[in-house]
């Protein structure tokens, strides 16, 4: 063969990769005969089958049968309905976030969601707050 011997010592380098990618590019230009029935198989009456049609092995294959789609029926591609779903529940929450658009604001999204503003904090964090209480220890 044109390929080097390999030795541990040089590794497959540039140069072999050149003359390999040469000798690929030539075999695989190289066209393959044309399929012919010898003549004395011919005169002998044996049936022979060129096997570049595209039928060649439908015989012994049979006609091709499509799949059926399993995605109707398998229970892996069933989309649940949100009643199945562990967290839910009959009554609907109500959610208020900054970005929804209320004319009112805060006192309308209290009202809806039936909770109670608390303006400001309470007494005891607002004393803490003016009044630290600091260790010597600490």
């Amino acid at each position: 063969m044109v390929f080097r011997k390999y030795r541990p010592s040089k590794q497959w380098g540039h140069v072999d990769t050149r003359i390999f990618k040469a000798i690929l590019k030539a075999r695989n230009e190289r066209r393959m005969p044309v399929f012919r029935v010898p003549a004395a198989v011919r005169a002998s009456g044996v049936t022979v089958y060129d096997p570049n049609d595209p039928s060649f092995f439908t015989p012994l294959m049979g006609p091709k049968k499509d799949l059926p789609d399993f995605r109707q029926t398998h229970p892996a591609f069933r989309v649940p309905s949100i009643e199945e779903h562990p967290l839910y529940h009959e009554t609907s929450c109500l959610l208020f976030d900054g970005s929804t658009a209320l004319s009112d604001g805060i006192a309308q999204a209290a009202v809806l969601s039936k909770a109670v503003v608390v303006e400001g904090l309470p007494e005891t964090v607002v004393h803490q707050v003016g009044h630290p209480e600091i260790s010597e220890e600490a």
